[in-house]
């Protein structure tokens, strides 16, 4: 945590229960003092309130000093209502970064909807302290104001549509990561991923056991259901057991609306057929529609470039002949739907590095271990420089 200057290292503290409350730094008059900051007493530590500190204190009923030198730093990330969530460092997904702002725009007005509704309900001089010190309470595990909000912030109900590997899963996350800095109904640390065979029974009850399990399990956060639409294929072939998990999961969508959000991907034709043709009120239960296209050749070469630089692994002659290789490599495969896209890519990765070992471990004295050579590129690639 960074202090503000002029702050001393010994911070005047107010305890109260388990909540303790800074009323100034020492050396400054504390009659009417704003509260900087909020701590937690928990176990005989101290939890200063973005979770980055604890320190061992003597707690009593009275106005307490500690000395934040016993402070220690954990080795955690920032928490969310301080981090910024986009999709900016992702490659491609024009469609999908515009779709997406908007759904941060609709999650941030509702964020700040609930905050003047709470400020009208507290006052304004007692707001920031009232919605910190609640949303910490309810993190860490205390009773908060029961109140209900009366602000209605609807679903957020998404289907994602596109081939593998086209960063769906990634966004899922993101999505996850922004509801709950935003503190709308997510509260669990990581979205729900299931597949069919998470939802769909073998036997008559099965499947109704199975989907009441896991969404109770993802009450709280974000149901991220891939390959959706082999429930509707189940339903069509005969089996009824996907239709059943179908309509339970639509049931839930709107039963638990303000407290799950549920997004249902898969390929796009089959997905529009699962929301078009499978039952008339799936299609009113979703809030946004985010389509994946594939990546352009230049988007998996940046994609490729990246994970290389993120390995720690340099490309002969600065990747140029390595580009004009993949580039035509990329136009060759593309169209087959089992590439995969960033998938795909990852995968290449994978098996140059393995020529890479192969190559190296073959050389008297191994060197450069981290240096794609030319060679390499287009052993895996089939593709030779002076063909390009």
């Amino acid at each position: 945590m960074v202090f503000s200057n002029g702050y001393h290292k010994d911070i005047l503290l107010k305890f109260e229960g388990k909540f303790i409350q800074q009323i100034a730094p020492l050396g400054e008059q504390t009659h009417n003092s704003k509260p900087q900051l909020v701590y937690y007493a928990i176990d005989g530590e101290l939890h200063v309130v973005d979770g980055k500190f604890l320190c061992n204190v003597k707690l009593d009923n009275n106005t307490t000093t500690v000395n934040l030198e016993g402070l220690k730093e954990k080795d955690t990330n920032p928490p969310l209502e301080i981090q910024t969530v986009t999709l900016n460092d992702l490659v491609g997904l024009k469609e999908v970064k515009e779709k997406f702002k908007e759904f941060e725009s609709l999650s941030k007005y509702f964020k700040k909807l609930l905050e003047e509704e709470s400020a009208e309900e507290v006052g304004e001089e007692d707001i920031k302290e009232d919605y910190v010190v609640t949303k910490h309470k309810e993190m860490l595990g205390f009773s908060a104001k029961n109140k209900k909000p009366t602000v209605d912030v609807g679903s957020f109900h998404m289907v994602f549509k596109g081939n593998p590997g086209t960063g769906k899963t990634t966004v899922a996350e993101r999505v996850h990561n922004l509801l709950k800095s935003c503190d709308l109904i997510v509260k669990k640390d990581k979205p729900t991923i299931v597949t069919k065979q998470h939802l769909v029974g073998r036997y008559v009850g099965h499947t109704e056991a199975l989907v009441e399990k896991v969404v109770q399990e993802s009450l709280g956060g974000v149901l991220f259901i891939d390959e959706a639409y082999m429930l509707y294929q189940d339903s069509n072939s005969g089996n009824d057991f996907g239709k059943v998990a179908l309509d339970l999961i639509m049931d839930a969508m709107e039963r638990y609306r303000d407290q799950l959000v549920v997004i249902l991907a898969g390929y796009t034709d089959e997905m529009d057929k699962l929301i078009n043709e499978s039952n008339p009120g799936l299609k009113s239960r979703i809030k946004f529609h985010f389509e994946f296209k594939d990546y352009t050749d230049s988007e998996l070469w940046a994609i490729f470039d990246t994970i290389v630089r993120n390995k720690g692994y340099k490309l002969e002659d600065d990747g140029w002949d390595t580009y004009d290789i993949l580039e035509k490599y990329f136009k060759t495969i593309t169209n087959a739907k089992e590439f995969g896209n960033a998938r795909g890519v990852r995968n290449l990765f994978e098996d140059i590095r393995l020529a890479v070992a192969v190559r190296t471990m073959a050389e008297d004295s191994p060197s450069n271990l981290r240096m794609i050579m030319i060679k390499d590129v287009e052993k895996v690639c089939g593709i030779k420089k002076d063909e390009v």
